[in-house]
């Protein structure tokens, strides 16, 4: 139950970075979408760099943060960072599914493989990764007819956004995920466009 508030916070704030994306104009959208990164990059820089500023920090979003967290930068620095690169690398369509993935996959394998999970490896656990894989590419099946992705760029892409879950990068999957992800698909449309 404790990591519930933290699980809704991403798959909320993991959904609207890709809604906007694909819904309001993408010059003001991406302009907006780099402020903000700037200044969560700032926040997450002076709270750091100040114990005073850091302990405000965690009384405000203490329960959103992992323990690791309070002496790093936070989820949602990582998420940011990584849509800004996506969006700009990869245009809006694949931005959009390759955060989809990680907002949607990343809460429901953590909550199968804490509830269910019995096949371990490293820290993670098979069902996890199965459920991550499962709900990433059903959620991004429903904005394929929107994002004209092909499925199966998009069954490509949500697998290999479940294995770099799986396989816990020492970088943050907030990260990784939608880089990784979004590189293949880019890369499979790049290698056969449709």
């Amino acid at each position: 139950m404790k990591e519930l508030p933290r699980r809704l916070f991403h798959i909320c704030w993991g959904l609207i970075i890709p809604a906007a994306g694909l819904l309001a104009p993408y010059d003001i959208f991406f302009i907006t979408l780099v402020i903000i990164t700037a200044i969560a990059i700032i926040i997450d820089l002076l709270r750091l760099k100040s114990e005073k500023l850091n302990t405000l920090f965690i009384r405000a979003v203490g329960p959103l943060l992992r323990p690791a967290e309070v002496r790093r930068f936070n989820g949602s620095t990582y998420l940011l960072i990584a849509s800004t690169i996506v969006f700009f690398l990869f245009g809006k369509f694949i931005a959009a599914t390759a955060l989809i993935f990680l907002a949607i996959g990343d809460p429901f394998a953590g909550m199968v493989g804490t509830k269910w999970g019995r096949i371990k490896i490293k820290q993670k656990s098979l069902e996890g990764s199965t459920a991550f894989l499962i709900t990433a590419f059903a959620a991004s099946t429903l904005i394929s007819s929107i994002t004209h992705i092909p499925l199966l760029f998009i069954a490509v892409g949500a697998l290999c956004a479940a294995i770099v879950e799986l396989l816990s990068l020492s970088i943050n999957d907030n990260l990784t995920i939608p880089l990784i992800s979004g590189g293949v698909i880019w890369g499979l449309a790049y290698l056969f466009p449709c």
